[in-house]
């Protein structure tokens, strides 16, 4: 489970804070077709965390995203916030509910309508 408000990240055998995410390991976009025909956007991000000095694998799925902006292609993600919007009063269009920054150097950014855990 992902408790945004509180920057962390529950898993089966403990809780990851968003500052122990220490690398991105891969990233896949992709487009697909909703019931309505309707295309959707779909990001899969591998992230490695750092936690008691064992290396933590997680993988989160990010629901139609929208605005994605990648810079300095091939640099890596060593840090990152995701922001509620709902909490700001950003209510009008799903797609915007949360906001993906690379809080650290500025490589990614993009909005989405929701962000779960894979593994």
């Amino acid at each position: 489970m992902i408790d945004v408000p509180n920057r962390r990240i529950a898993t089966k055998n403990s809780t990851i804070y968003f500052s122990e995410i220490t690398i991105m390991e891969g990233f896949y976009f992709r487009n697909e077709y909703d019931e309505m025909g309707n295309k959707r956007f779909t990001a899969d991000i591998s992230f490695v965390a750092t936690k008691y000095d064992m290396r933590i694998p997680l993988k989160l799925r990010f629901d139609d995203v929208t605005d994605l902006k990648i810079e300095r292609y091939g640099e890596s993600i060593y840090g990152f916030d995701i922001i509620d919007n709902k909490e700001r009063g950003w209510q009008n269009d799903s797609r915007y509910r949360y906001h993906f920054e690379d809080d650290e150097y500025g490589v990614m950014d993009f909005y989405c309508s929701g962000v779960r855990l894979l593994a």
